[in-house]
């Protein structure tokens, strides 16, 4: 046989094994939805979602309550951001409210940019709070349980960042930090839209650095060809 045929029955075989494992989680899944119920389903699907909820600055503490009880309630990996309009996006020129600040650090979906209902630091401490409860949700003891063996790994290696990263969050998030981010000084501001609180706008408008014009061969004047 030669090495194009091996290849050949290697790839068939490889494709049916794959095949006939797709077809035996299939069945697996239909039999635990049949017998036991659609529910029971999600624990034996091995895709895990995410989730991105952003946090609007105009919430109060019910609101942040709720995506709290919401977030535990399911098995989705959920993270929050803050609202933040982007140059180059819609809501840059469609947002109406004014910005708090042109400090272009501050646009980084972290820090609240856009006037709060909450004052500044009652604000941030909802939202590090909430992002508290995600993090202990899928980080700390519970994400050692899920990765011992490879904690383990890199700690007989002498490596230490994996685990130390598990327990970063507060160096990470506070509330002092986020309102001392507003504190300083400012090193570059960023341009304000030129036309602000539009509800209709032209798609054009959106980019930062407009596309040229390009030239082919078919665009150019016979003379201006002939020349060259």
């Amino acid at each position: 046989m030669n090495l194009l045929h091996r290849l050949l029955s290697q790839s068939t075989v490889i494709f049916g094994a794959r095949l006939f494992g797709a077809g035996l989680t299939f069945v697996v899944q239909v039999a635990i939805a049949r017998f036991i119920g659609a529910q029971a389903l999600g624990d034996y699907i091995l895709v895990m979602a995410a989730v991105n909820i952003i946090a609007d600055p105009s919430w109060d503490e019910s609101r942040y309550e709720v995506i709290r009880q919401w977030a535990l309630s399911v098995l989705a990996i959920v993270h929050l951001t803050v609202n933040t309009p982007y140059p180059g996006t819609e809501t840059w020129q469609t947002e109406s409210r004014k910005l708090q600040t042109r400090d272009y650090r501050l646009f980084d979906v972290q820090h609240a940019v856009l006037p709060t209902t909450l004052p500044l630091e009652k604000f941030y401490g909802e939202l590090v709070k909430t992002q508290q409860v995600l993090n202990m949700k899928h980080l700390g003891w519970n994400a050692l349980k899920g990765t011992f063996k490879i904690a383990a790994k890199h700690l007989m290696n002498g490596q230490t960042n994996f685990v130390k990263m598990l327990w970063k969050f507060s160096n990470v998030y506070s509330v002092e930090r986020q309102v001392r981010d507003h504190q300083q000084h400012v090193k570059y501001q960023i341009s304000l839209p030129q036309h602000q609180g539009e509800k209709l706008i032209n798609p054009s408008t959106l980019y930062i650095h407009h596309p040229e014009a390009v030239h082919t061969a078919s665009s150019v004047p016979r003379e201006a060809s002939a020349t060259t």
